[in-house]
């Protein structure tokens, strides 16, 4: 769990810890909100049963989970990709060798 830390801490990770953070955070409350703002809703304003409402309201903190879940896709299918210069990697440690030939 550290090195992911650190990881996320180096200048070229800010932006990704940034926005992983901010869905994280959008993750934990906003299904909450949803849940107990719609079961505030359907109790003053309907008149269907406890179960119903509960069940309804987790209905929408489940979907309302999904939709933050499809934005964080959409956000990172739009990035674009870094350009990388021949034979650099992604990650830091690992060196890509190409166009060695194996030595058997």
């Amino acid at each position: 769990m550290s090195s992911l830390v650190s990881l996320l801490r180096q200048k070229q990770n800010r932006n990704v810890a940034d926005k992983l953070a901010r869905y994280t955070l959008l993750m934990f409350t906003l299904p909450l909100i949803g849940f107990y703002l719609s079961q505030h809703m359907m109790t003053n304003y309907t008149s269907l049963k406890d179960n119903k409402i509960v069940m309804y309201s987790g209905f929408f903190a489940v979907l309302l989970a999904n939709i933050v879940i499809g934005l964080y896709v959409l956000m990172a299918f739009g990035e674009e990709e870094p350009k990388l210069a021949e034979g650099e990697s992604f990650i830091p440690a690992i060196k890509l060798a190409r166009g060695k030939e194996r030595e058997d």
